[in-house]
């Protein structure tokens, strides 16, 4: 079986290796130059448990080939970005990726969107591109990776499968049988799409309920942590925890794709703006900090260490993070020089030298910061701000 995929960020590279593995006959693409350089040469640039390895191999072995256009193939996999252009989705690049591949298809093909995508995108671009064919078949399945075990979760995930037709699902299920052990889903292409947009809307909603929470436990003098925690222990409640706002590449956008287009979606609007202004927040906060501590210092601007800047701990994807968006305006503010850490990042200050700082602060909880976090809340003098809670 040949299999293009094109897009090969954090979801087509993977899926790419992984199909390779078992055989299928991979041609990888992207519109990257750099990115298609590295990836022949067996360079991967996601920090991901034994990719870089497994891609290695697969190279080696000639069953990943990486161009910047498509060829004939029997199943088309698209994983391509579908960001958000003042508000709205743009699928700009889903649309170059199926007009890039229209020439190549023929009868009998699967053309397969994993992409995320606002509901009735899939039979829009199937009546757009297909001409509404049945020679060719299409199906909606969203990928369900979590970033820094995407390699596992390919494999053992359950996934939601909708077709345009039912020809198209049964395709598209004998695909995923190939590598897939957790549950196939069968629905509809539409049902599909909204199903990966509310599994990341909920999760939008429950963290800025919890951030909210904080607020209200901070006017009351309540550590939020140890009362999550605590409420946790009911049976039936699972409250997420206070953060510095919401990153990556699908919790801020895809309550949007659901919502752009309905008068309904209150809470969940009002949700995605709690979130989008916790930076805002944690900023103030720090700024608080400064004038009740140390605002008075002799030195014109002090120096301020963040340890921290991906959007989650201990993974190295910095797309929409946060903590860079902190970090961003804190150095705006003339009173502040900014020194900052992380571990997945070569050009940065040494932890040593965060320690020196005037305030440190932890935004971002990776377990490389487990012994700094307890060496600077336990030691007296310090002026440490702790973000990342201790959960």
């Amino acid at each position: 079986m040949k299999v293009c995929v094109i897009g090969l960020g954090y979801v087509g590279l993977p899926l790419s290796v992984l199909l390779a593995e078992i055989g299928c006959e991979i041609i990888g693409v992207d519109t990257n130059k750099e990115l298609i350089a590295k990836i022949n040469s067996g360079v991967c640039m996601i920090h991901e448990t034994e990719l870089e390895e497994r891609l290695k191999m697969v190279i080696a072995l000639n069953k990943l080939k990486v161009q910047e256009s498509p060829e004939n193939a029997d199943i088309f996999v698209f994983s391509v970005q579908t960001p958000l252009l003042n508000g709205k989705p743009n699928l700009d690049y889903l649309n170059k990726a199926f007009n890039s591949v229209k020439p190549f298809i023929k009868k009998d093909n699967l053309l397969i969107i994993e992409s995320t995508c606002p509901v009735g995108t899939s039979r829009f671009l199937y009546d757009k591109y297909l001409d509404n064919n049945s020679d060719y078949q299409l199906a909606y399945c969203p990928e369900r990776i979590l970033p820094g075990d995407i390699m596992n979760e390919l494999v053992i995930n359950d996934r939601v499968i909708g077709g345009i037709d039912e020809v198209s699902t049964n395709k598209a299920i004998d695909f995923y049988k190939l590598f897939c052990k957790g549950m196939l889903l069968e629905t509809t292409a539409e049902t599909a799409e909204f199903v990966k947009l509310i599994e990341n809307t909920y999760r939008d909603v429950n963290i800025a309920f919890a951030n909210e929470l904080e607020k209200i436990a901070k006017e009351k003098n309540i550590n939020c942590f140890e009362a999550i925690s605590l409420a946790n222990k009911h049976p039936r409640v699972n409250i997420h925890y206070p953060g510095i706002g919401v990153g990556g590449h699908c919790i801020p956008k895809d309550p949007v794709l659901l919502t752009y287009d309905s008068d309904s979606a209150k809470l969940i609007k009002t949700a995605r703006k709690i979130n989008k202004n916790k930076p805002k927040e944690i900023v103030s906060r720090i700024n608080e900090f400064y004038k009740m501590n140390i605002g008075s210092f002799e030195k014109s601007r002090i120096d301020i260490g963040i340890l921290g800047l991906a959007y989650k701990p201990n993974t190295n994807d910095f797309r929409e993070s946060p903590a860079i968006e902190i970090m961003n305006q804190l150095q705006n503010m003339q009173c502040f020089n900014i020194k900052f850490h992380d571990p997945f990042i070569t050009d940065c200050n040494s932890i040593e030298e965060i320690k020196k700082c005037d305030i440190v602060v932890l935004l971002v909880g990776h377990k490389d910061y487990l012994s700094i976090n307890k060496e600077l809340k336990d030691t007296k003098g310090v002026n440490f701000i702790n973000f990342a809670g201790d959960k």
